[in-house]
C-alpha cells in the first residue's frame, strides 16, 4: 500500500518527479515502510525510462535494519491501452531483474501484472506480481 506526491511535472527537458511512499505487509512478517525520490523521462513518444533511490526497511527478531534501495526502468507502449516494462532493482544486499504488462483501465487507473527472478543469492530465487494503481487527485 502507497501514495505517489508529484514534486515536478516535467516539461520541455526537464523530468518528471515524484515522492512514493509505501507500506510493505508481508504475509506472517512485520510492516516495513519504505519511501523514495521518483524520476521519469521521456525517450521518445513511445518509450520512457525511469529510476529511483529510497529507503526500505526490514524487521526481524525485534530489529529494524535500513537498506539502500534503487530501481531503473524501462517501458514501451505495446499498444493505445497496454505497455511493457523491464527492470532492474535492488537493495545494497540483493539484486532482481522483472519484466511485466500495464493494463489502462482509464485515465486515472492501472493494473498491472509482473515476474521476475533474483539476479544475487541475497534475492528471492523468482517472483509473481499484481497491482492497481488508482490516481485520486490530479
Amino acid at each position: 500500500m502507497g501514495f505517489k506526491y508529484g514534486l515536478g511535472d516535467g516539461g520541455a527537458s526537464r523530468p518528471i518527479v515524484a515522492l512514493l511512499a509505501h507500506m510493505v505487509v508481508p504475509r506472517g512478517g512485520d510492516p516495513a515502510p519504505n519511501a523514495r525520490i521518483a524520476v521519469s523521462h521521456d525517450l521518445s513518444p513511445t518509450v520512457g525510462t525511469g529510476y529511483n533511490l529510497g529507503f526500505i526497511t526490514t524487521r526481524s527478531g525485534g530489529t529494524t535494519a535500513w537498506e539502500l534501495l534503487y530501481t531503473w526502468t524501462v517501458g514501451f507502449d505495446v499498444g493505445e491501452r497496454v505497455g511493457a516494462f523491464a527492470e532492474v532493482f535492488g537493495t545494497n544486499k540483493a539484486a532482481s531483474l522483472d519484466g511485466g504488462l500495464t493494463f489502462s483501465l482509464s485515465p486515472f487507473a492501472q493494473l498491472d501484472v509482473s515476474g521476475g527472478v533474483g539476479l544475487n543469492g541475497a534475492a528471492d530465487e523468482w517472483f509473481f506480481g499484481a497491482g492497481l494503481a488508482v490516481r485520486m487527485a490530479r
